[in-house]
């Protein structure tokens, strides 16, 4: 027997251990609810209340051991060869410095105003330079 064949076998066995601490956790919440919150806590004084509480963790509780046995048991895939992370191919007729993605920040940007306020000019520009309508005076 190979080196490597041992160190497999142990790779194979030690990858479940995350799988049982898994599932003792879940039987130990099984056993935590069920018997000590809804037989010995909650007792036989409400009968309905029990009842309620169990179809309700019953039903969240075979709904995850499902999702989970489905994920440890499903065996992992490859994406298809559709689904590539390549980046997209520039259209026919693009140049290199043709741009693709949205406009680069400028440094200046116009201050936010409340609505109706006259338009405002860069620092340094002249009362010639609108840029907007000109503002009524009456």
């Amino acid at each position: 027997m190979a080196p490597t064949h041992v160190l497999r076998c142990c790779q194979r066995g030690l990858s479940w251990i995350p799988v049982i601490f898994i599932a003792l956790v879940v039987c130990w919440s099984y056993y935590a609810y069920v018997v000590e919150l809804c037989i010995f806590t909650i007792g036989y004084s409400s009968i309905g209340e029990q009842i309620v509480y169990l179809i309700f963790f019953h039903v969240s509780f075979v709904m995850f051991v499902w999702s989970y046995w489905k994920t440890i048991f499903t065996k992992p895939a490859n994406p298809s060869k559709e689904t590539s992370w390549a980046p997209p191919l520039r259209p026919a007729g693009l140049r290199p410095s043709d741009q693709l993605g949205p406009a680069p920040q400028t440094s200046w940007a116009p201050p936010l105003r409340p609505a109706g306020a006259p338009p405002l000019r860069p620092a340094g520009a002249r009362p010639s330079d609108q840029l907007g309508p000109a503002p009524q005076t009456s």
